[in-house]
């Protein structure tokens, strides 16, 4: 494939690309390079940024274990202890910690402490056979149930039905502004296995309540003072476990790359410091390459993405061909730009694309989503044209039109001019000019799940939306809800609206425990109803009660909490009425029938709309899943 991509360019490209390497080297020698000479980044098909590696020259050391199927990266030296990492971000590293009876407490809080991490407070640790007397004087460790339905799917465990358990809800110690567990006060339990873990936690920017099982955070950093590269911001605090200064960096929106100068810095669009000496050494030894290379490489670019596009091309246009009669008007890019006056007017920015503001010839006032151009978009695209073009209903927005043409892929809606629900319904929110009044929030929550039980059963294909969240539900001038966003949406046939997914959907915060683990069964339209869920709540607990990432009580959107808090709960007693505290306690009991763990357990949107529509009086609380 390559020889047959440079033979279809001209002459001078193809010196260009047979120099290149040769200059490369020369570059290289001239450039250098920053990090760690000596920290093997890769373990089989896994490769990780600075800091991160597999040997000892690194300065966050993981195992490795490239022999099974799938490469596995571990925390600690010892693997046997099943501390997997799943994820690691600019912020965090993500444990699997699944269910096991038999792992060695001691050893486990070893490995989760060292110089360059530590547990969040927003953990809860699922422990066993700790000391009576700390359980009996202590309030961070206390009994816990787990349901016996879920012991089935706890295969490998070691762990019986009759087994006792206990879990450790530490208040976070602040250190500098971050709050961790404690490894001395999680000592003094004396507890003899670390049997799993819960993550509950809310981010400041983007509020959630987020319940994940089986997982453990950490925050990870470098020691000593801050040695970040330009275009990246550094957070300096100091290390809980060593009591030293320590720092991490993370580049600037719009760049990319680990953000220290120990690594590779921050990227933007012209590159790294080695791609531009590359460049520099090209133009000022090969002076006809500098003249002749812009032209080529531009040529060469095209017939690039020309091919790729040939690609993808087809495919769409034999989608919306054979759907013709079903999708709303298609648009050329000419008329997109016209609308919008050339993009003049933009509403807002996402992993999708951008949104524009426009109108039509008609007067009539459109949001224009224009997506970006990559193979998970493809997917959006067509996701969002079938599953919205086959809809009708007052809580779900219209699909107007669409564009297609080359690399040009657009969605026209009627512009909502009261923006997202995130926007309203959060004190806390990063755009919380307004607050909505408790009969609006009701009335929003009742719209949304009315426009859910049409999406699951009243449309002529049913669909599963995966991503609902305050930012996708959009109010149009009389505060009337529309579901939006529908590019994660999956279309099923069959009357269960279980679905098949590859990969999980959805944000952090809402979604459905079954969408990411196959351990708490099928994924299924009830999927959505846990996200309902979480919203509803959210929205309630966010209407009083001002609440972000360094709060003393990150354990309070933990829904155990919200048992034991239900009359007080953010209602703000002083300030409401009985009525208005009638509402807000329907919202939360519904919306803790939601996010029941087990999908079985939760009410289909039909019976949830029956609850909110009915008296507050015949509604009871669910069963408490795990901790009692």
């Amino acid at each position: 494939m390559r020889g047959t991509a440079v033979l279809a360019l001209p002459p001078v490209m193809v010196v260009a690309l047979l120099l290149l390497p040769h200059v490369a080297l020369g570059a290289g020698a001239v450039g250098g390079g920053g990090g760690e000479g000596g920290c093997e980044r890769r373990c089989g098909r896994m490769k990780l940024p600075y800091p991160f590696g597999f040997s000892s020259g690194c300065t966050i050391q993981l195992g490795c274990d490239d022999d099974d199927t799938d490469d596995v990266a571990w925390l600690g030296h010892a693997r046997e202890l099943g501390l997997f990492v799943r994820n690691v971000t600019a912020r965090a590293i993500t444990v699997g910690l699944s269910p096991d009876c038999s792992r060695q407490f001691n050893s486990s809080v070893a490995a989760l402490f060292s110089g360059n991490h530590a547990p969040c407070a927003w953990n809860t640790l699922l422990v066993r056979s700790c000391s009576p007397a700390a359980q009996d004087q202590d309030a961070n460790i206390k009994s816990c149930k787990v349901p016996p339905e879920y012991y089935g799917r706890w295969s490998h465990s070691h762990c019986s039905a009759d087994e006792s358990f206990s879990c450790i809800v530490q208040r976070p110690s602040n250190t500098s502004g971050r709050h961790f567990l404690n490894r001395n006060e999680l000592l003094r339990f004396e507890c003899t296995e670390l049997v799993s873990s819960i993550i509950r936690y809310v981010d400041a920017s983007e509020p959630q309540l987020a319940v994940l099982l089986d997982e453990l955070e950490l925050d990870w950093w470098v020691q000593g003072q801050c040695r970040c590269s330009s275009h990246a911001n550094c957070t300096a605090f100091t290390a809980p476990t060593t009591g030293q200064q320590a720092f991490r960096c993370e580049c600037r929106e719009g760049f990319e790359g680990d953000g220290f100068i120990d690594g590779i810095g921050c990227l933007g669009p012209g590159g790294s410091k080695k791609a531009r000496k590359k460049i520099y050494i090209i133009a000022s030894t090969l002076s006809i390459l500098a003249i002749c290379l812009p032209s080529a490489c531009l040529l060469g670019y095209k017939v690039y993405r020309s091919r790729k596009r040939s690609k993808e091309t087809p495919r769409i246009e034999s989608f919306l061909q054979k759907n013709a009669g079903v999708y709303p008007k298609r648009y050329t890019y000419a008329q997109v730009k016209k609308m919008t006056g050339t993009f003049a007017e933009k509403l807002g920015q996402g992993g999708f694309g951008v949104v524009y503001r426009g109108g039509l010839s008609s007067g009539r006032q459109i949001a224009v989503k224009m997506l970006k151009n990559s193979k998970s978009d493809v997917e959006e695209f067509i996701n969002e044209v079938a599953s919205i073009s086959t809809t009708s209903h007052v809580n779900v927005v219209t699909l107007l039109g669409f564009c297609f043409e080359g690399s040009k892929r657009a969605l026209i809606y009627d512009y909502m001019p009261n923006g997202s629900l995130e926007r309203y319904a959060f004190k806390h929110s990063s755009k919380g000019e307004h607050i909505l009044s408790w009969e609006k929030l009701f009335d929003i929550a009742v719209g949304i799940a009315r426009g859910l039980e049409y999406l699951h059963r009243g449309c002529n294909t049913r669909i599963v939306h995966f991503d609902i969240k305050p930012h996708n539900i959009l109010l149009d001038q009389d505060f009337c809800p529309k579901i939006s966003d529908f590019g994660m949406a999956k279309l099923c046939q069959n009357k269960e609206s279980v679905v098949s997914i590859g990969g999980a959907r959805g944000t952090i915060g809402y979604i459905a425990p079954e969408v990411y683990s196959k351990q708490f069964g099928a994924v299924s339209s009830k999927s959505d109803v846990y996200s309902y869920g979480m919203m509803v709540l959210e929205m309630v607990g966010a209407r009083d009660k001002r609440i972000n990432a360094n709060s003393e009580c990150s354990s309070q959107y933990f829904p155990q909490w919200i048992y034991e808090n239900l009359d007080e709960y953010c209602l703000g007693a002083s300030e409401i009425n009985g009525e208005i505290k009638e509402i807000a306690r329907k919202m939360i009991v519904v919306g803790l029938w939601c996010i029941q763990l087990s999908a079985s357990n939760r009410p289909t949107m039909t019976r949830v709309v029956e609850m909110l529509e009915g008296s507050t009086g015949s509604l009871e609380l669910p069963p408490q899943v795990l901790l009692s």
